[in-house]
């Protein structure tokens, strides 16, 4: 069931594709979501998206922060949140 912010409410049928295509988000898109509709500092995003999942997986030792001795895996984005560079453990990825 979905509420839209009038009170509209809509029942999606879970296996119809045309409905439902569009109700995911990219993880860059839910960011950026987060960016728009709630008042996070930059600080705030970099805990959301990096600090704390790398936590709650336990691997915040090798990933999660930018820090001597860890894996320097990195997003570069711009003023927009759009993704223009990958690096993994410090190497720069094509995408």
């Amino acid at each position: 069931k979905l509420v839209y912010d009038d009170g509209t409410e809509d029942r999606i049928y879970k296996y119809d594709y045309e409905k439902v295509k569009d109700l995911e988000l990219s993880y860059i898109d839910s960011v950026k979501n987060v960016v728009t509709n709630v008042d996070a500092s930059i600080g705030d995003i970099v805990k959301m998206t990096a600090e704390n999942p790398a936590k709650y997986i336990n691997v915040y030792d090798k990933k999660g922060s930018i820090e001597k001795g860890k894996d320097a895996d990195l997003l570069v984005i711009d003023g927009l949140w759009n993704i223009k560079d990958v690096y993994v453990k410090g190497v720069k990825q094509d995408i």
